[in-house]
């Protein structure tokens, strides 16, 4: 991914599935203990995946922020000697 959109886009798609795993589910009474303790941990299990693909994606985000950013300031330091030399004319 290279467009910053793309990369926004992203993480308001994990953020949104993460959000519509729901809360954590309650022990229910028909089931029994060890069904609980097995629905629980699929959740979690979900959870925390969802969860690192999160921390991927905006890993990935930083990333690219930081080379973007980089490149501006170099920009920006090369458009600063254009304009001394223009005033030095």
């Amino acid at each position: 991914m290279s467009d910053i959109a793309e990369q926004r886009q992203r993480l308001q798609d994990l953020i949104a599935k993460l959000n519509d795993l729901g809360p954590v589910p309650e022990d229910i009474a028909q089931f029994t203990i060890n069904a609980n303790a097995v629905r629980k941990n699929d959740y979690l299990v979900r959870y925390n995946q969802i969860q690192s693909e999160i921390i991927d994606a905006y890993g990935e985000y930083v990333g690219f922020l930081e080379i973007n950013t980089s490149s501006l300031l170099k920009l920006h330091g090369k458009m600063l000697d254009i304009i001394k030399v223009q005033l030095a004319k």
